[in-house]
């Protein structure tokens, strides 16, 4: 067994269930890092069963290990009367993701708040401020091991500590 890397960050993915396209990569930073053909093989560790919406969920794939925290938000406002999504951190297969749960939970539940409060993931124009959001939360965790990110009145703190 190969001795754990060093626990940085590859990749931030956010990802949703499109009412007709079904599971789709919508931002991913850096782009272009996991294909259509690998995302398309993998989407059920992403795009999950209600069973598994809210848990943690860490899959090893394709040499890649991939954390996420599904959501699924209930309303008939919602095409197919639900909103789901799931933004992931991608890391080596061998990397200690571990120190990154905790992180990965609360971006999840602030993405939540965000979109109740004021329709980020469902507003197209408003949802084009997640790259800048992803591109900010990976630079900071992988560079500084912590990261604050403000969007409107809202603040998401994240730790990481080596």
């Amino acid at each position: 067994m190969a001795a754990p890397v060093e626990s940085k960050i590859d990749c931030i993915l956010f990802s949703e269930f499109h009412p007709t396209a079904g599971p789709k990569i919508t931002y991913q930073v850096p782009e272009d890092y996991i294909s259509k053909e690998l995302f398309d093989a993998i989407h059920i560790y992403i795009i999950t069963k209600p069973q598994l919406q809210g848990r943690l969920i860490m899959a090893n794939v394709f040499g890649k290990k991939i954390m996420g925290c599904p959501v699924c938000i209930d309303h008939p406002k919602y095409a197919r009367n639900a909103l789901i999504f799931n933004i992931c951190f991608v890391f080596a297969s061998t990397a200690n993701s571990r120190p990154y749960e905790k992180i990965v939970r609360k971006l999840s539940t602030y993405l939540i708040s965000l979109e109740k409060d004021s329709g980020l993931i469902s507003n197209e124009d408003s949802k084009t401020k997640l790259p800048k959001i992803m591109s900010q939360i990976l630079t900071d965790l992988n560079e500084k091991g912590s990261c604050a990110v403000q969007v409107g009145m809202y603040c998401f703190p994240g730790t990481y500590y080596i």
